[in-house]
């Protein structure tokens, strides 16, 4: 694996997929998410700094999205909740035991339970945001 973004991204995949109770976690974000409690992992957000000079350090806010189509809130609630603190534990656990390759840091990792809708869907579900997760590559 790179130390880019996408090779962080393709080695986080695994990790999440791994996770029992999620059915479906596709490679890329897809157009529609036919199993669930499905993941779909993305970049977010993130900023660059030159530093020290000719070292670009990059802090990626990473999106672990955890979605079910149960439109009964409090049943959607009790199905997916199981499944955030696994998915944290399986981070950290793979980022202590192995590391991920393309990755320095992950600061924190924050979450909200929100409704959203994907590929015409409306779904709910946790939205894990890896923060300022770092990689630095000379250049």
């Amino acid at each position: 694996m790179s130390t880019t973004l996408q090779g962080f991204i393709d080695e986080l995949i695994p990790v999440i997929r791994a996770v029992s109770d999620i059915n479906f976690v596709p490679d890329d974000p897809a157009a529609s998410l036919p199993n669930f409690p499905a993941a779909v992992v993305y970049a977010e957000s993130g900023r660059s700094l030159q530093r020290p000079a000719g070292v670009a350090t990059y802090y990626h806010n990473i999106t672990v999205a955890v979605l079910t189509n149960i439109p009964d809130l409090p049943h959607a609630h009790r199905i997916i909740t199981p499944t955030l603190e696994t998915i944290i534990e399986a981070i950290y656990t793979k980022f202590n035991d192995i590391g991920f390759t393309a990755v320095e840091e992950i600061n924190e990792i924050n979450y909200s339970f929100q409704p959203t809708e994907w590929g015409g869907v409306e779904l709910i579900g946790f939205f894990l945001t890896l923060q300022d997760v770092k990689l630095q590559r000379v250049f």
